[in-house]
C-alpha cells in the first residue's frame, strides 16, 4: 500500500513510503492473517485453539504454493476486520469474505474462489421438515407485518433493507452471532432471517425441535474472497495467481467437497472459465 509520510528537515522535505503488506511478506516469508470465526470458513477447537475449516485449508494451499508461511495473528470481527487491515495489524482478512460494494471502498478483494447463496428461512410449521417445506415465499415477505431477524451492520442486513424495504427489522448488536439470530426465528421473536443454507442445515442438525425451513433459491448471491489492503495490487496479483492455480487444479472442489459431505448443495462452485474442444 503506497502511503506516504513527509519527513521535514531544516533544508528539505522527503517523502518516505511505508513498507507495503506485499513488501512485509516478501521480507518476513509470512501473510499475517486476521481471521473471524464463522463455521465453516474458521473453526477454533475450543481445547487446543486449533483453526479448521474452508478459508484455513485454502490459506494452507496458498501458502505453500508461495512457499509462504501463514501466522494466524489476530481473531477478530465482521465489525472491525477493516479497522485492524488498514492499520496494518494484519496483512489480509483471511475467512469466506462476501464480496460486497460496503466493504470495496475500503478494502481490496482476492479472486473469487467459491460463491454464497444467501436464503430466507422461517421456523418450519409443525408436521413439516425443510425436505417437505419450500421455505418462505419471497413476494410476501415485503410487508410492515413482517418481522425479519438480521445484525446491524451485517451484509445480512442491508440486503434485508434492499429487497424487503417494508419489512420490519429486528435487529441485533453487531457482536451477535448467527446462532443467536437463528434462535430469535426458531423462539419466534422474529418470523424470518436470512443466511447460507450451511448455517440453517448446521441449525437443524443439532436443534431438531426447532427446525428452520429455508428459501430453495437463494434472494442473491456472494462471491466469497480473501480481503486485502486497498491498493497493494503486488499483493494482490499474489494471491490471485495462488488461487488461480489452486482453483485449476481441482483443489477447491475437494475442500467444499469435504464440507458438504454431511450439508450437500451448500455451496456454489466456481464455473471453469475454459472449454475443452473435441478434435475432429
Amino acid at each position: 500500500m503506497g502511503l506516504t509520510r513527509l519527513v521535514h528537515g531544516p533544508a528539505e522535505r522527503e517523502s518516505v513510503a511505508a513498507e507495503s503488506a506485499y513488501d512485509r511478506i516478501l521480507r518476513t516469508n509470512t501473510i499475517r492473517c486476521g481471521y473471524i470465526l464463522y463455521p465453516p470458513a474458521v473453526i477454533k477447537d475450543p481445547n487446543s485453539g486449533e483453526l479448521s475449516g474452508i478459508a484455513v485449508e485454502i490459506m494452507n494451499k496458498i501458502a505453500a504454493r508461495l512457499s509462504l508461511k501463514i501466522d494466524w495473528t489476530e481473531e477478530t470481527t465482521f465489525a472491525t476486520n477493516v479497522q485492524g487491515l488498514q492499520s496494518n495489524r494484519y496483512d489480509a482478512v483471511c475467512v469466506t469474505y462476501w464480496q460486497n460494494p460496503a466493504e470495496g471502498k475500503f478494502v481490496g478483494f482476492s479472486t473469487p474462489f467459491y460463491y454464497s447463496g444467501l436464503v430466507a428461512a422461517h421456523r418450519c410449521p409443525d408436521g413439516k421438515t425443510p425436505q417437505t417445506d419450500s421455505g418462505p415465499d419471497m413476494a410476501a415477505l415485503n410487508d410492515p407485518a413482517i418481522n425479519f431477524a438480521s445484525i446491524d451492520g451485517t451484509v445480512e442486513s442491508r440486503v434485508i433493507a434492499d429487497r424487503f424495504p417494508n419489512a420490519h427489522a429486528v435487529t441485533l448488536p453487531n457482536v451477535t452471532g448467527v446462532t443467536e439470530m437463528l434462535l430469535n426465528v426458531a423462539s419466534r421473536k422474529a418470523d424470518y432471517t436470512m443466511a447460507e443454507y450451511y448455517q440453517f442445515a448446521l441449525w437443524n442438525k443439532n436443534n431438531p425441535e426447532q427446525l428452520l425451513c429455508p428459501s430453495r433459491k437463494p434472494v442473491t448471491v456472494f462471491a466469497n474472497v480473501i480481503a486485502l489492503p486497498i491498493g497493494d495490487m503486488k499483493l494482490k496479483s499474489m494471491i490471485d495467481t495462488a488461487l488461480i492455480d489452486i482453483l485449476h487444479s481441482g483443489e477447491v472442489d475437494q475442500i467444499l467437497d469435504s464440507w458438504e459431505s454431511k450439508y450437500p448443495h451448500s455451496f456454489y462452485r466456481i464455473a471453469p472459465d475454459y472449454q475443452a474442444q473435441d478434435k475432429p
